[in-house]
């Protein structure tokens, strides 16, 4: 009788066994599962200012969901990674939006956070915008917003932005920062903040013209060019829509 009773107890002590072994296996198993990672690629200056509080406190956008930030500090590097597909957001100069639409990157336009904060300076002072001709302008991101605007304000101001100026370009506004306080760039382009920044060390700089402005003025617009768009991946709007809604409203 007594074997038989603990026969039955070593029974019932394996069977709880199994039972316990297979929840810790199950609890392990949930445990390993990871909530899906969100890259969103922002670029430093304008666009990273107006993601700066969701940045800092990062919020929870969505259970399931780990949002990781990245500030790119200069443009081609940003580039090179929306074209690569390794963002699966992005607030990208604007015509990189239509680049990477050309090129069928697989992105959408989703927004826009910021608008044109171009400045034309100089450590010299022009009477008139036709004391631009035969100067070198330094300025940022060749091909890019900056460059595209510039130039297109200028030409309609009657310059001949191939012939007239010497554009020299440099690979992000922490290269062109210095190099305006330094003296070395009698004529820039700079983006806010960067501009407030060269201010506070060089307050006799003076700030020729907001290209926003004269681009208002061209285009009868009510504010300017986007300089800053956002742009998603399509298979994220298509699987994670709810996701994408909640991370615009918080941006």
């Amino acid at each position: 009788m007594k074997k038989k009773i603990a026969s039955i107890l070593l029974m019932m002590v394996a069977v709880f066994t199994l039972v316990g072994c297979g929840e810790g296996n199950k609890s392990t198993s949930d445990a390993s599962k990871q909530a899906k990672e969100i890259k969103v690629m922002v670029p430093d200056g304008l666009p990273a200012i107006s993601a700066a509080k969701l940045i800092k406190d990062n919020p929870k956008i969505e259970d399931g969901f780990n949002v990781k930030y990245t500030i790119e500090k200069t443009p081609d590097a940003l580039v090179t990674s929306v074209m690569k597909g390794e963002a699966d957001i992005a607030i990208v100069p604007s015509n990189v939006a239509a680049i990477q639409y050309n090129k069928k990157a697989g992105y959408k336009i989703a927004a826009t956070t910021g608008w044109g904060s171009f400045y034309l300076v100089s450590t010299e002072k022009i009477k008139n915008i036709k004391d631009l001709k035969g100067k070198e302008i330094y300025n940022i991101g060749k091909g890019l917003t900056p460059d595209i605007v510039t130039r297109d304000v200028l030409s309609n101001l009657g310059l001949n932005v191939n012939k007239d100026i010497k554009f020299s370009y440099l690979n992000g506004i922490t290269e062109l920062a210095p190099t305006i306080i330094s003296g070395k760039a009698k004529f820039a382009v700079v983006p806010e903040p960067a501009l407030s920044q060269v201010l506070a060390k060089k307050p006799n700089l003076n700030v020729i013209m907001n290209l926003n402005d004269e681009w208002k003025k061209e285009n009868n617009s009510k504010y300017g060019f986007p300089q800053a768009t956002v742009i998603v991946k399509e298979d994220l709007i298509k699987n994670d829509n709810k996701f994408v809604e909640k991370f615009l409203d918080k941006l």
